[in-house]
């Protein structure tokens, strides 16, 4: 319970001061009105691919409605032109590299059930993530400790 309570703390106090630089090329895609975090993280990690893709919160919100399995919806169609070549479950040894090959989607443990992120940075002691539309910095221990499952993406286009 106290991890999760850090874990809490931690995005909120993230959210206070996130960078506005930052801030603006990720976006919460509905995700503060509506349960998409999986396909706003996807749309996200898209991003984070490639940064001129034009995704819309109505793009995101009625794939979301559809029920579509977010993963095959990113390999079969993807948002703003980009589409996933490759999934594949990792563990911690092999996070950097696979965020450094096309980023990683992640599930971890929050208080209010499981929450999906867009990992797209880390060292030795820290790991970046997107939620509901800001990149911020946890400790790599917290978010190991937190992660129910990490799939490394790869695209089918060069993008970044």
């Amino acid at each position: 319970m106290k991890t999760r309570l850090a874990l809490i703390a931690i995005v909120f106090a993230s959210l206070i001061m996130a960078n506005p630089a930052g801030a603006s090329r990720y976006r919460t895609f509905g995700n503060l009105n509506v349960g998409d975090c999986d396909y706003a993280a996807l749309a996200n990690l898209t991003i984070y691919h490639d940064p001129s893709a034009v995704i819309t919160t109505k793009d995101v919100v009625s794939t979301w409605r559809t029920g579509v399995n977010v993963i095959g919806f990113g390999e079969a169609t993807g948002f703003g032109g980009q589409r996933i070549a490759s999934v594949q479950e990792i563990n911690n040894a092999q996070l950097d590299a696979s965020i450094a090959n096309g980023g990683v989607w992640a599930v971890v443990r929050i208080a209010e059930g499981p929450h999906a992120y867009a990992v797209i940075g880390a060292t030795a002691r820290r790991v970046e993530v997107v939620t509901w539309g800001i990149a911020y910095w946890i400790p790599r221990s917290l978010f190991l400790h937190e992660v129910v499952q990490m799939l490394a993406v790869t695209w089918d286009n060069l993008g970044k």
